[in-house]
């Protein structure tokens, strides 16, 4: 164990933009031989300080960093609530630096936000920092003054019942995970603050590991990027160290109040957020109205659908509720944070009025009856109860091809997963690789997409996001689609692959479309295995075919760009390249409001793998970051969407000075005009802007 007040000895202590600083580097302040957090990827609990003049230096560098972000996102652990009275699991040292001041845990509600909280809250109403993902569960940020829409609860929230704490390996929210994946490619600083990085199964490091992999040049950077990079501040060594810009060892209530003081900052520490006050005694004004005895529905999120009692408030404000009882568990209490009610609406209501119709969780259960016949028996599992007037997509490959063009929501289970356990959800967009020859049984398809829940591992391995889709349809709706998974750093595994066998039905209303059947792994860590999928057709006219007039194979693309993120596939300039695999497309859109004064016009950033990336936040070896900035095998593409009136086509300008058009037919039911205006609606509530 090392002594206390020895100086630290690795490379870079202070980042890389303080690499030519004559810096005292940071000493041990308090030892501890345990591991900061078992079973990950961390190191011991030990404790390290700056020296004065070094944190003063640091903070500078800092604040300068920040004004010149052209997108600043902060990626928050349990150390910034520790000096709030909530417990954390890292410190571990019995001299530890950090303050014993841990409430009981029925306290951990009506606590009060850290100075921390306000200065980040202060940066927000600034316009220095453009996103908050936030790893706690506690609700500080918002008691602080933070909107709602301008935070990302990514692993759940103790006052939102739409968005339950997740555990270890815990599905998470689908929306929040999109958002998080959309933050990843835009963030270009991420200060990493109360964190160990230590890779958790939900991959939310991402979003501090891409722009540390952009500064050290294994990533592309914006268009006119200035320096940027990973912040982190935090006792404890962490995973990333090396690839930090700037590495603060220093509590941080006293590093973010000199960071306030460099920036100029008004931070008012004595006015916490208190919408509910300004909503009225009984909560009405705001995005969700609640009075006591209310009866509600939990709108989305792994409860969804469960139903909710209103009981009186907390002497906090919030409010208490009653939920369940479902399938024969008991009544649980949740809380509905006084944010909710009054103040900016946010993105996302959680509750909605009893009696809503909302989705079912999938699982297995459910998704056996969606199975054909011939899946079911292929899976050795009784066929379910057939859904009355569904029919097969068998008039022609046309048809076929048109049905299969476009945006896809699903999921897929294994077939010796518990029946009631969640499925993996998965949303991908496809698109043929050539047209409907006349008198063809047969065509070609490809497209790429991701799932929200990377630790689920059912078709893939755990930590896998993303994933491309190459097969082939037939005239009488039968598809048979291979996908290759990401892979994983230092697994060894170059990626998994899964076959998908399925049928396309038209559901009883005439409108809608389902693509459902099985899959089949032939090896892995596991074995062969299998399981079963559903996947369901969404009325989005502004996802599938894009191609240039006159059509080139060279530029045909199968994109999705419902915000907040664009993803999608590019086929392979030749046959060749990777086995002819697609190139996997992933981007964002910049945010800003969308010009509507004739449609719709919104930049973006896209990246174009020629190989499929490592998936997960997992670190990446020295050697293949030197081999990204030698050959980087990701391309940036940058460009405009704009959707014009009355015509409702949809063009993207600038990739590769060439413009694409959405080319595939939309489906019968879709109303081109209502399709527009959901598009203008999504691009305004992604911008976070009053139009």
């Amino acid at each position: 164990m090392a002594e206390l007040g020895v100086p630290m000895r690795i490379a870079l202590p202070h980042g890389s933009l303080l690499k030519d600083k004559e810096l005292p580097p940071p000493a041990l302040a308090a030892a501890s031989g345990e591991a900061a957090r078992p079973g990950f990827e961390a190191g011991t609990a030990d404790e390290f300080l700056d020296a004065p003049g070094a944190l003063a230096q640091k903070v500078a560098a800092l604040a300068e960093l920040v004004r010149g972000a052209r997108h600043c996102v902060a990626y928050t652990g349990a150390g910034i609530s520790t000096a709030a009275g909530i417990g954390d699991y890292a410190t571990k040292a019995h001299a530890s630096i950090t303050p014993d001041l841990k409430k009981d845990q029925q306290e951990w509600p009506d606590l009060l936000p850290t100075r921390a909280h306000f200065v980040l809250t202060a940066m927000h109403r600034e316009g220095l920092l453009h996103g908050w993902v936030q790893q706690n569960h506690d609700g500080l940020p918002q008691k602080a003054g933070l909107p709602q829409s301008a935070i990302n609860e990514i692993h759940g929230s103790w006052f939102d019942p739409s968005n339950p704490t997740v555990g270890f390996g815990g599905a998470l929210r689908e929306d929040l995970f999109a958002e998080l994946l959309a933050s990843e490619l835009r963030c270009d600083v991420c200060l990493a603050l109360g964190t160990s990085l230590c890779n958790t199964p939900s991959t939310a490091d991402r979003v501090a590991l891409a722009p540390a992999l952009r500064s050290a040049g294994a990533l592309p950077g914006p268009r006119g990027q200035g320096p940027s990079g990973l912040v982190i501040v935090a006792l404890q060594r962490t995973r990333l160290d090396h690839l930090a810009a700037i590495r603060i060892y220093a509590p941080l209530d006293e590093t973010l109040a000199a960071l306030a003081e460099a920036l100029h900052l008004d931070v008012d520490t004595c006015a916490p957020h208190d919408a509910a006050a300004a909503a009225g005694p009984d909560g009405e004004g705001g995005s969700c109205e609640v009075r006591v005895g209310d009866e509600a529905v939990i709108a989305c999120g792994p409860d969804r659908g469960t139903p909710v009692r209103v009981g009186t408030r907390t002497c906090s404000g919030d409010w208490e509720l009653q939920l369940g009882p479902v399938g024969g568990a008991p009544r649980r209490r949740a809380l509905l944070g006084r944010w909710w009610c009054g103040g900016p609406t946010p993105r996302q209501t959680p509750l909605l009025p009893a009696g809503s119709s909302v989705p079912a969780v999938p699982s297995l259960a459910n998704l056996l009856p969606k199975l054909p016949p011939q899946a079911a028996m292929m899976l050795g599992l009784p066929p379910g109860a057939r859904v009355q007037g569904e029919s097969p997509v068998a008039g022609g490959l046309a048809e076929v091809l048109a049905a299969l063009e476009g945006l896809w929501d699903g999921s897929a289970a294994s077939a010796d997963a518990s029946p009631s356990r969640p499925a993996q959800p998965m949303r991908l967009v496809l698109a043929g690789a050539e047209g409907a020859e006349a008198g063809a049984q047969g065509a070609r398809l490809f497209g790429a997409g991701y799932s929200a829940w990377p630790a689920a591992a059912a078709t893939g391995a755990a930590g896998c996001t993303f994933f491309v889709v190459q097969g082939d349809c037939r005239s009488d709706g039968r598809v048979r689609l291979r996908q290759f998974w990401e892979c994983c750093h230092g697994s060894g595994d170059q990626g998994s692959s899964c076959e998908y066998l399925g049928q396309l039905v038209r559901q009883p209303d005439g409108g809608a479309i389902r693509l459902a059947g099985a899959w089949l792994q032939d090896g892995g860590v596991g074995g062969p295995r299998s399981g079963a999928f559903v996947w369901e057709r969404r009325a989005a006219c502004w996802a599938g075919r894009w191609a240039p007039e006159p059509p080139r194979r060279s530029h045909r693309l199968a994109l999705s760009v419902v915000p907040p993120l664009l993803f999608g596939a590019a086929l392979p300039e030749a046959s060749s390249e990777e086995g002819g695999r697609p190139r996997l497309l992933r981007g964002s859109f910049s945010p800003r409001s969308p010009d509507m004064a004739e449609g719709l016009a919104m930049p973006f950033e896209l990246w174009e793998h020629r190989v499929l990336p490592p998936g997960g936040s997992s670190t990446p070896p020295d050697s293949w970051i030197a081999a990204q900035r030698r050959s980087c095998d990701v391309r940036a593409v940058h460009g405009t969407l704009q959707c014009h009136r009355p015509s409702g086509l949809s063009i993207l300008l600038g990739a590769d000075s060439v413009e694409l058009m959405l080319t595939g037919q939309p489906l019968p039911a879709i109303d081109v005009r209502t399709s527009q205006d959901e598009l203008g609606q999504a691009l305004r509530l992604f911008s976070r802007k009053p139009r």
